[in-house]
């Protein structure tokens, strides 16, 4: 089982990421995406733009079965 991440800002999907071994490690990737979005935001003129401003979702990933016909 792998799982995936959505980071959320403003009702708006800004990221997702998938194929991560343990919930942790998704965590841990969304955690880091965040703070690069952060820094990207702040030399892009937008202030004020903090972690707890952002909503991560991890979740199982939907496994996809390829059939043979």
């Amino acid at each position: 089982m792998t799982y995936k991440y959505e980071i959320w800002l403003d009702g708006n999907m800004v990221a997702f990421d998938e194929g991560y071994e343990t919930r942790n490690e998704a965590l841990e990737f969304a955690q880091e995406n965040i703070m690069g979005k952060i820094e990207y935001y702040n030399e892009n003129g937008v202030e004020n733009v903090t972690p707890s401003d952002f909503t991560v979702v991890i979740d199982e990933e939907d496994e996809i079965v390829e059939v043979e016909e």
